[in-house]
């Protein structure tokens, strides 16, 4: 499997700021972001995904007030068949099935 990678910003990102971005901005975002929304749909994408994925089910088990009563859908593309999210999305089904 090839994994790309960007080798420069995109044209939206100011380079001084991009070092101040630290994990704990980031980690408030989500945070917000699962507060503040009622459900999540989760389409095909990469390493963002996958790290939005596995926030929610750790608020899912750590702090399950925080995503109550919000579902998330995780939806597989048949047309990309992108064999990385593919195995994400088997992850996630082993996880759900062993806490059955």
């Amino acid at each position: 499997m090839k994994v790309s990678r960007k080798k420069t910003l995109n044209k939206y990102v100011e380079s001084s700021l991009s070092h101040q971005l630290n994990f704990h901005e980031r980690q408030a975002g989500q945070e917000f972001l699962f507060r503040n929304s009622h459900a999540f749909v989760c389409l095909e994408g990469g390493a963002g995904t996958l790290d939005e994925v596995l926030t929610y089910m750790w608020y899912k088990e750590n702090q399950p007030e925080i995503v109550k009563g919000k579902p998330m859908i995780i939806s597989e593309s048949a047309y990309t068949g992108d064999p990385l999210f593919h195995e994400v999305v088997n992850g996630v089904d082993h996880i759900i099935e062993m806490r059955l």
